[in-house]
């Protein structure tokens, strides 16, 4: 997964050099959703609202398709309560989202990506019992598509996109001791993304 980013990173840098017109979105917003358990009943996750914030490098291929890898820091994670107690996980993701814009009609515009993500740290998560999910428990990296819509009038963007997440993010479907026996969590990141940003123009 790291090396597939390295080589998605390192094109996108490299090809938008062969285009003359290049701008950078600077945009942030909230995140709303959860980490959605599979395969479990002991468990349930709850909601919760945190944000994002992120640059957008974009290259215009033509009037009506635009190419764009967006670099993401995200703060995501769930609340939950259960037999483990009540779990509140504030997960701090950098991500990179590479995709395409296309333009529909007037300042409309569908969006659309894989979203790669990489766990850069866990914090929270402790219960009356003090119990704690490390950062080891979860996997280092996550894998994704993101799609969604974007307005833009006079260079400022709104947006709004929703991940739905492929992977399951707990390491190796960890099996977690408890007082009643082992429990298996399988989990994945789904969340909506609503943004506000500014688009800054380059000739080149």
């Amino acid at each position: 997964m790291k090396r597939l980013l390295f080589a998605v990173v390192f094109t996108v840098i490299t090809i938008s050099f062969g285009f003359s017109q290049i701008s950078m979105l600077m945009e942030g917003g909230i995140n709303y959703g959860k980490t959605t358990l599979l395969k479990t009943e002991e468990l349930t996750t709850e909601s919760i609202l945190k944000y994002y914030m992120s640059a957008t490098p974009k290259f215009k291929i033509s009037k009506w398709l635009t190419a764009q890898g967006e670099f993401q820091y995200s703060l995501e994670g769930y609340e939950s309560d259960g037999i483990l107690g009540h779990l509140e996980h504030n997960m701090h993701y950098i991500r990179f989202i590479p995709g395409l814009a296309v333009h529909i009609i007037g300042p409309l515009n569908l969006i659309g990506g894989m979203n790669f993500g990489y766990l850069a740290l866990v914090d929270g998560g402790k219960d009356r019992n003090r119990f704690t999910f490390s950062r080891e428990f979860y996997r280092q990296t996550d894998l994704g598509i993101l799609a969604g819509f974007n307005i833009e009038v006079a260079k400022i963007n709104l947006v709004i996109k929703y991940n739905f997440g492929l992977v399951s993010i707990s390491n190796n479907a960890n099996t977690v001791q408890y007082f009643m026996g082992p429990l298996k969590i399988y989990a994945k990141n789904r969340f909506l993304q609503v943004g506000l940003g500014y688009r800054f123009d380059f000739n080149i």
